[in-house]
């Protein structure tokens, strides 16, 4: 019961500090508008590129704001059926804002086959988001690419995506779909 009182304590003492220092500003920079075409639910095939041989996985897609609206939280499940592999259920989270201090969109990838988050930042390139990672952490002693993602709004219903590796001065496709809304 006293760490109860002293933690509540303490939370009040912080949003008090934080009312007398002046509320942060909690509205959505206008450059998230931008990513509105991103919102909903889609589904699609996504196809995945393993030693030049694609693999389509049948996808869905659910985004929505978060946070205030500040964020646009996407939660994507992929079934990858691969000749001589079993099948593989993969879900993955991303998280997408923009970030005005560095006049730029920011993001992260969770996957749920990696222990490691994903950090990607970028701009529009006309009317495709171009979001590049940070170095992606790879087995010990492994190369560490950077991944470059593309995504755009077609036809007024799709939302195209094209994934690529760094491998050493080229970009290879990863994987790329047509995700279809509703």
């Amino acid at each position: 019961m006293r760490g109860f009182i002293a933690a509540t304590v303490l939370f009040a003492s912080i949003a008090g500090f934080a009312h007398a220092q002046g509320m942060p500003d909690t509205t959505p920079p206008p450059e998230m508008k931008a990513v509105d075409f991103l919102i909903g639910n889609f589904k699609g095939t996504a196809n995945f590129y393993f030693n030049g041989q694609k693999s389509p996985a049948p996808c869905t897609i659910k985004a929505e704001r978060a946070l205030n609206d500040r964020y646009i939280h996407t939660m994507i499940s992929y079934e990858m059926k691969m000749q001589g592999m079993p099948d593989m259920k993969i879900a993955g989270m991303h998280m997408l804002t923009y970030d005005p201090a560095a006049k730029s969109y920011a993001a992260w990838w969770f996957d749920g086959t990696a222990s490691v988050v994903s950090h990607m930042t970028g701009n529009f390139d006309g009317t495709k988001l171009v979001l590049l990672s940070d170095p992606v952490a790879a087995e010990p002693g492994g190369q560490q690419p950077s991944v470059m993602r593309t995504t755009w709004w077609k036809n007024g219903a799709e939302v195209d995506y094209l994934l690529e590796m760094e491998q050493g001065d080229q970009w290879i496709k990863f994987m790329d779909g047509e995700f279809h809304k509703g």
